[in-house]
């Protein structure tokens, strides 16, 4: 095997493993930013602990293909950024791509993998509209205290009226 092959298996090698160890991907194009715009791009996604990359299509392809993912293929043309996150920042992930994508007219979400399955780039858009976990938590606590609080606001509106009258 040539030295030029052997670096092309281990690409590949290593897309895979990105694959496997990660919670998804999500691809996007990003024809027409600039560096400095492609490098602020990739450094807010960093700060969401997601992991971006630039692969030559090709070798994505015969990564997910190993992966069971064959659907993504026709996702995979033109200049691409692939997106790998964790489990525990996946939603945040998705709306912090879903919010660039909407500031910069230059990047578009193509698909991605999430939950094991092939998404189309509208289904990324729901998924960036979904609660995280924490949000989720809040909205879940909420929701539990507020008749606990409509309780307690009556009780003490009548309290206040008692008061009132014996005036």
């Amino acid at each position: 095997m040539t030295e030029n092959r052997k670096k092309k298996v281990a690409t590949v090698k290593t897309i895979s493993k990105l694959i496997k160890n990660s919670a998804g991907l999500i691809v996007f194009e990003y024809q027409g930013l600039s560096a400095s715009e492609l490098e602020s791009v990739r450094n807010d996604l960093k700060n969401h602990l997601a992991n971006t990359m630039v692969f030559k299509n090709r070798f994505v392809k015969l990564a997910i293909d190993k992966a069971g993912f064959k659907e993504l293929d026709s996702y995979l043309f033109g200049p691409n950024i692939f997106v790998f996150f964790d489990e525990e920042h996946k939603n945040a992930t998705i709306k912090k791509i879903a919010e660039i994508e909407k500031k910069n007219k230059f990047v578009k979400i193509k698909a991605g993998i999430y939950e094991e399955k092939v998404v189309s780039d509208a289904e990324v858009r729901v998924i960036a509209t979904l609660p995280t976990y924490e949000e989720a938590l809040t909205i879940l606590a909420r929701s539990m205290l507020a008749p606990l609080q409509q309780v307690s606001l009556g009780l003490k509106m009548l309290v206040d009226e008692k008061h009132i009258k014996a005036e």
